[in-house]
């Protein structure tokens, strides 16, 4: 189902019907209690599954995942990922599902390649360097600090002379350079938070914890080149009235139900609709 539809769905039934073009619960209002009633939705279905089944979980209905998400360095060891929305807090890690990093695809639309030599023989070629900068650079003044071809770094060299090639656009996988997501990050309280730093580390694994709005990686590698993948509990993108609710199809009556009640509320006060300055009297 559709927010719009959704949105036409609940203003008929409180409105009786038809809604008048004067009415005082927009769209845009309903839209906003809609994020609120899938939150409670979720954690209906987390009390349901735990009073059935014995086990507390929310169905995988409920869950999307949000892809591209920046990730900022926040200070030394710690990076951020700001979420479209604030998690649902159920339980201590329910809201959010899964987070893994990706590495950016780069725009390799203005590369060039560079030949690496040998002083002494110039017919010995070590490696080609591609720059992806967007400007040609000499010889002269292209860095041999560091070096990076095909992840091996090459530390300075004086052996070593550099001659630039032709214009090249390096060519993508077929999957159009997809490149692999890595493990899922292991999330942690902020009880544990308190403690994890002098515990040893757990191999290849990367932590978070989320605070409001912003996921924290823990991680002493650097992070500028990766994107971020979350999975959690939403209802999609609330900007985007077309979009599809994530919500399954029995669990939409208690969204409803939840967005009547505030609404109803707001309906039945009296509406002030003179034009004469004086105030509405409450009692």
């Amino acid at each position: 189902m559709q927010r719009a539809a959704l949105i036409e769905q609940i203003l008929r039934q409180v409105y009786g019907g038809y809604v008048p073009d004067d009415a005082s619960i927009t769209p845009m209002l309903v839209n906003q209690y809609i994020d609120q009633g899938i939150a409670f939705a979720a954690k209906t279905n987390y009390t349901d599954n735990l009073k059935l089944e014995g086990i507390s979980f929310i169905n995988n209905a409920f869950y999307i995942t949000f892809k591209g998400l920046e990730v900022v360095k926040d200070e030394r060891n710690l990076w951020k990922v700001t979420l479209p929305q604030i998690p649902v807090g159920v339980g201590y890690s329910e809201g959010i599902s899964t987070v893994q990093l990706k590495e950016k695809i780069v725009n390799k639309t203005n590369c060039f390649t560079y030949s690496v030599y040998n002083f002494s023989d110039t017919l010995t070629r070590f490696f080609n360097y591609t720059d992806c900068s967007g400007a040609a650079q000499s010889a002269t003044v292209l860095p041999l600090a560091t070096i990076s071809v095909c992840a091996k770094s090459y530390e300075e060299n004086t052996s070593l002379s550099i001659t630039k090639g032709a214009n090249c656009t390096p060519a993508l996988s077929q999957e159009g350079n997809m490149n692999p997501l890595t493990l899922p990050c292991i999330p942690i309280t902020q009880n544990q938070k308190t403690y994890f730093q002098s515990m040893p580390h757990i191999p290849q694994q990367t932590l978070y914890y989320n605070e409001g709005e912003d996921v924290f990686i823990v991680s002493s590698l650097k992070l500028n080149d990766y994107i971020a993948s979350v999975t959690m509990v939403s209802g999609g993108n609330s900007t985007d009235l077309t979009s599809t609710l994530n919500i399954p199809p029995d669990y939409i009556p208690a969204v409803i139900q939840y967005v009547q009640q505030q609404l109803m509320i707001m309906k039945s006060r009296n509406q002030d609709l003179a034009n004469d300055g004086a105030d509405l009297q409450t009692n």
